[in-house]
């Protein structure tokens, strides 16, 4: 171990080097260079014809590898960024390359705004402007909230929209959302394949093939595979992803397209180091705290596939209508073994099972125009969603031995025979079983159904070349029905039903001075009803939608004739009617609570100069929960209030740099910065991660046929805690130590 932790070293400093040795005359020398040329013919006669004089202008790739012009998420549209009085930032699949990002989380960091979170060691989650986003991913612009990790081999970009987005989407996007943009085939033969191996055993391979079959039917595969190890003890991840996809073109005006995504995965369900009172434990980063056999105990097993039909046809009149199905369906078994307490010197223990299938149905229909009215242009869009969601879940939670904090002695999970209860009807009999004499902490055993019905609409007005408007509409049906098989049918608590509507609107005003500025301010809100995470509960059966609202003015400027882009915004967001977190006598939650998050988002991406890509941002937050009577509680310690504490997982301060260089011959070299301050794990601000600043690096060659890159990550191994779940004191993951990741790829 100490001798590849010394050659690690050494490739830091040796890439780190060659990125400081590199002239900083040579970003001037470029700036500098001529990125257009004119052609001009002049006037001519051919026979009785005249011909004007042309003028050829050859202008460079607009934002280069890092920086689309334009986005689909923000208006469901095909819609220029600027346009768009809402702050959106768009990540790549050439950004994650460049940067070795593995999972989505990796891609998050450089996303203003975005605070990663452990996940429970279950799933993908982030806090977008102080607010959880668990159930605010999306693909392809549909609702994926089951509770699973993401695959990237199949992604074109990802697109993240700041700010309540239900106007668009419905319910919840409270500081906004992730949409996943996949692959889809095109009219031109390609065939890539991709493989990877790093450090502490990572091994993973990809494809992405694409062929035309004829002129009007295309088809296109993209598959991965990974069976790695990590730096953490017993963490093993095995996986597989196949995405295929068939897309029929009959004419310019019509599509239909079919695709189909089935995901294997397999890992260790990593909790992290658990925390005390204070900061981090002083362990090392690889110590484990669940079962001495991970592997059999302490799994989480994710099967889940996705079966998507589009249609898109553009009709003589300018109007377009575009209906898409998708199906999915989604098993998962989870096993873990956690400390959620302590005592002066050791951490309590407890092994937790939980089964989930989740299954989903949903349509979109939309209609779109461009069209003058008024001695105005309109892009007018129009649009129905339906959507049914049924989701079960079932699983049992015991105690076992409690470890010593700084030197745990870990033991396999001893199962026996469990005496299960008798209750009425149950839809699953399934129960870990226990050890001989243990009781069981806890049984659950739920079904969640809902169904939703969303009418929207949206206008994007143009008033003249200086002013567009853009205001939109979204009505919600939203019912859920959960029933409570751990109660006798004869329990009024057993099932539970609650229809809320809401109406979510959005409202923009932007100003254009230049062909290549833009100045915004908007509104935005959206709700986010009670059981939204899974289940409904009894005590919160009355209880109305959360309600976030959004006000923001910010600026947009494409610089170096659009090939780097500048955006800026500062808003408020608060979220009222959040459920107070002390119960009253009677048994029931009750309303109240309001938190708010006062911030700025800086971004800049694109390609400054020929050769040369970028990536940054810088974020400050202030995350407050403005009203709440919660007292978080720690045996042993006082209790403490949580009115006008700081947002759990929320850096005040945090700030990326990514910068590439490509030189005319193949070679580039690239490295980045990441900074994020202090972050509170809990309310009570007991617990806390110190901020921390990591540098990485690459170096890799391109050629048409073939690249090879090699990444480095952790450049002078600092001793960090990247992520933490978030509410649960005992659970933060260590960040990686110096590391690195050989790349390879061949196109043919």
């Amino acid at each position: 171990m100490q001798q590849k932790k010394f050659k690690l070293k050494h490739i830091s400093l040796a890439v780190l080097t060659s990125l400081l040795a590199l002239p900083v005359a040579a970003v001037a020398k470029e700036a500098a260079t001529e990125s257009s040329s004119e052609i001009d013919k002049s006037t001519t006669k051919v026979g009785e014809v005249e011909l004007d004089k042309i003028n050829i202008r050859a202008t460079k790739d607009t934002g280069g590898l890092y920086q689309p012009a334009n986005t689909t998420t923000g208006t469901k549209t095909n819609a220029l960024l600027r346009d768009i009085p809402q702050t959106i930032n768009v990540i790549t699949k050439e950004t994650w390359r460049d940067q070795g990002a593995r999972s989505l989380n990796d891609t998050l960091h450089s996303v203003p705004g975005v605070s990663v979170l452990a996940g429970d060691g279950a799933r993908d989650q982030v806090l977008i402007r102080g607010f959880s986003s668990q159930t605010d991913n999306l693909v392809d612009g549909f609702r994926d909230d089951a509770t699973y990790y993401r695959d990237l081999a199949n992604i074109e970009r990802i697109e993240v929209i700041k700010g309540p987005a239900s106007a668009l989407y419905g319910r919840g996007g409270s500081g906004g959302l992730i949409n996943r943009i996949t692959k889809k085939p095109m009219f031109e033969t390609f065939y890539e394949l991709g493989g990877t191996v790093g450090s502490y055993n990572v091994k993973r391979g990809e494809i992405d093939f694409n062929q035309p079959l004829s002129d009007t039917v295309a088809v296109r595969l993209a598959a991965s595979i990974e069976d790695s190890e990590s730096f953490r003890d017993q963490y093993f991840l095995e996986r597989h992803l196949i995405a295929p996809s068939v897309l029929f073109k009959p004419s310019d005006s019509t599509s239909l397209l079919f695709q189909i995504d089935y995901l294997d995965d397999r890992r260790l369900d990593d909790l992290g180091v658990p925390f005390r009172i204070g900061g981090p434990l002083n362990v090392k980063r690889s110590q484990y705290y669940g079962s001495l056999n991970g592997e059999k105990d302490d799994y989480i097993q994710t099967h889940s596939t996705g079966a998507t039909i589009s249609f898109d046809h553009a009709f003589n009149s300018g109007l377009k209508i575009r209906n898409v199905f998708r199906a999915t369906d989604l098993d998962q078994d989870r096993n873990d073994t956690r400390a959620p307490g302590f005592t002066a010197t050791t951490f309590t223990r407890q092994h937790t099972n939980i089964n989930r299938e989740d299954k989903g149905i949903f349509n979109q229909t939309d209609l779109m125009l461009d069209t003058d009215g008024f001695g105005l242009k309109h892009k007018l869009l129009a649009g129905l969603e339906l959507n049914h969601q049924d989701k079960d879940s079932w699983g049992s939670r015991f105690d076992v031995d409690a470890v010593n904090q700084l030197n745990p002695v870990l033991t396999p999970i001893v199962y026996g025979t469990a005496t299960t209860p008798t209750y009425a009807n149950f839809k699953k009999r399934w129960y870990t079983p226990l050890p001989g004499g243990t009781k069981l902490k806890s049984v659950s055993n739920t079904n969640h159904d809902t169904n939703t019905i969303g009418v929207y609409a949206q206008d994007l007005v143009t008033l003249n070349e200086k002013w567009k408007v853009l205001a939109g509409l979204r009505y919600d049906q939203f019912k859920q029905d959960t029933t409570d098989y751990m109660r006798l049918n004869t329990d009024v608590r057993r099932n539970i039903s609650r229809t809320d509507y809401t109406l979510s609107p959005r409202v923009g005003v932007v100003y254009q001075p230049t062909d290549y500025a833009s100045i915004y301010t908007s509104f935005s809100r959206s709700y986010q009803p009670t059981g939204i995470d899974g289940a409904l509960s009894y005590t919160a059966r009355d209880l109305e939608p959360e309600r976030t609202t959004n006000y923001e003015i910010g600026a947009k400027l494409d610089l170096m004739e659009g090939g780097l882009s500048a955006q800026a915004s500062l808003f408020s967001l608060e979220r009222t009617n959040t459920r107070l977190t002390v119960n009253q006598p009677s048994g029931d939650n009750r309303q109240g609570g309001e938190t708010r998050t006062n911030g700025l988002e800086l971004s800049l991406a694109g390609r400054p100069a020929d050769g040369w890509d970028i990536i940054s941002a810088y974020t400050y937050l202030d995350s407050t929960i403005v009203k709440s009577d919660g007292v978080e509680k720690v045996t042993g310690y006082p209790d403490v209030l949580l009115e006008g504490n700081r947002v759990p997982m929320v850096a005040k301060h945090s700030a990326n740099l990514w910068v590439t260089k490509r030189f005319s011959n193949g070679f580039g070299i690239g490295g980045g910065v990441t900074s994020t301050g202090e972050r509170y794990i809990t309310a009570g601000e007991r617990a806390w991660m110190p901020g921390y600043t990591r540098f990485d690096a690459t170096a890799f060659y391109e050629a048409k046929k073939y690249e090879v890159r090699l990444n480095v990550y952790n450049l002078f191994d600092r001793n960090y805690t990247d992520a933490a779940t978030g509410g649960n004191e005992n659970g933060a993951i260590p960040g990686v130590p110096v590391s690195a990741l050989l790349s390879a790829k061949v196109k043919f």
